[in-house]
């Protein structure tokens, strides 16, 4: 899907760090249908590198995240992602 910004921001708040999740959905059979959750190594706050909360850091740091989530479920077209 695409990046939205809300947990970069909250990470950009409280100076916390991010743990990337991803998650799949199984074949839909008659009233329900498996999922499987990924989770990451977590991303640190540094690593988003966010100093000014400008626009431009936010949508760069909430591109990693998608990256991260993207390697997860191992999707080839995680450029496409943000």
């Amino acid at each position: 899907g695409r990046a939205k910004s809300g947990a970069v921001v909250i990470s950009a708040k409280t100076k916390g760090d991010i743990i990337p999740v991803g998650i799949k959905y199984g074949q839909k059979s008659l009233w329900r249908r498996n999922i499987d959750v990924y989770y990451g190594e977590p991303i640190t706050n540094q690593q988003l590198s966010i100093t000014d909360n400008s626009k431009t850091e936010l949508k760069a740091a909430s591109k990693l995240l998608m990256e991260k989530i993207s390697e997860l479920l191992g999707d080839e077209d995680s450029d496409k992602c943000c």
